[in-house]
C-alpha cells in the first residue's frame, strides 16, 4: 500500500466533505481538492510503470496548476474585496498563474511515453516557477493585511496561512531538488508528502472550529488602503 497516496486521499475526501459542511465560500479551493483527490485516485488504480499513468499525471498536474493558481487568486478577491485599487493587481496576479500553469502542459508535450525523465524534469522547472511566484504573492497579500487590516470571514486569514505553508514549503523543496540534485528527490518528496498532510489536518481542525477573527477596519482604515493601492497599482503600470 502506498502511503504516500492513501493517507492524504482519506484527508482530502475528509475536508472536502467537511468544507461543504461548513459552507465554506472557497469554490476554488474545495475545486481544487476535488482535483487533486480524483488526480490520487487515477494515481492509485495505475501501473506506475505504465503510459496511461504517466500521461495521467502530466494532465491532472497541469490542470491542478491551474486551480491552484485560481484558489490563491480567490484569496485575493475575498480580502481585497473593499480595496478597489488592487483589482488589477489581482488580475495580474491571475494571468501570470495561470499562464505559468498552461504552460507546464505545453512544454511537457503530448506523448507520455517518449523522454520520461527530461519531460518531467521540465515539469519540475515549471511547477516550481509557478509554486514560487504564488508563494512569494501570498506572502505580499499577507504583509498588506497586517499593515492594513480589513473585515474579512473568521476561516479567511487562518486559510492563507495554510494555503502560504503549503506554497512556501513546496517551493522550497522544489528549489532542494535543484540545487541538492535528483539524488535527493525522493527524501524532500517524502517530506513535502508530510507536510501536505499536515496542512490538510489544520484544514480539517480550522473548517471543524472555525476561528474567529473580529472586523478591525474602520472608514479611515480602508481610505488609507485604497489609497495606498493606488500607489501600487501605479507603480505596477510602469
Amino acid at each position: 500500500m502506498n502511503l504516500q497516496l492513501y493517507i492524504p486521499i482519506g484527508l482530502m475526501a475528509l475536508l472536502v466533505g467537511c468544507s461543504i459542511r461548513a459552507r465554506v465560500r472557497l469554490p476554488w479551493f474545495r475545486a481544487y481538492l476535488t482535483l487533486r483527490l480524483l488526480q490520487y485516485a487515477g494515481l492509485a488504480t495505475l501501473d506506475f510503470q505504465s503510459d496511461l499513468y504517466r500521461q495521467w499525471w502530466f494532465l491532472s498536474e497541469a490542470i491542478l496548476l491551474i486551480a491552484l493558481a485560481l484558489a490563491t487568486v480567490e484569496g485575493y478577491s475575498v480580502v481585497t474585496r473593499e480595496i478597489f485599487g488592487l483589482g488589477r493587481i489581482g488580475r495580474i496576479v491571475a494571468f501570470i498563474s495561470i499562464g505559468l500553469a498552461a504552460g507546464t502542459a505545453l512544454a511537457t508535450g503530448a506523448d507520455a511515453s517518449v523522454n520520461w525523465s527530461a519531460r518531467l524534469a521540465i515539469a519540475a522547472q515549471a511547477k516550481r516557477a509557478l509554486l514560487t511566484f504564488l508563494a512569494v504573492a501570498l506572502i505580499a497579500l499577507t504583509w498588506f493585511y497586517h499593515r492594513f487590516p480589513v473585515p474579512v470571514p473568521s476561516y479567511v486569514w487562518p486559510h492563507m496561512l495554510i494555503l502560504e505553508t503549503y506554497l512556501a514549503s513546496h517551493a522550497i523543496g522544489y528549489w532542494g531538488i535543484a540545487v541538492a540534485g535528483k539524488d535527493s528527490a525522493d527524501l524532500i518528496d517524502q517530506m513535502l508528502t508530510v507536510v501536505w498532510c499536515g496542512c490538510l489536518i489544520a484544514w480539517l481542525r480550522l473548517f471543524d472550529h472555525p476561528v474567529q477573527i473580529p472586523p478591525s477596519a474602520s472608514a479611515e482604515d480602508l481610505s488609507e488602503a485604497n489609497r495606498r493601492a493606488r500607489q501600487l497599482e501605479r507603480v505596477v503600470d510602469r
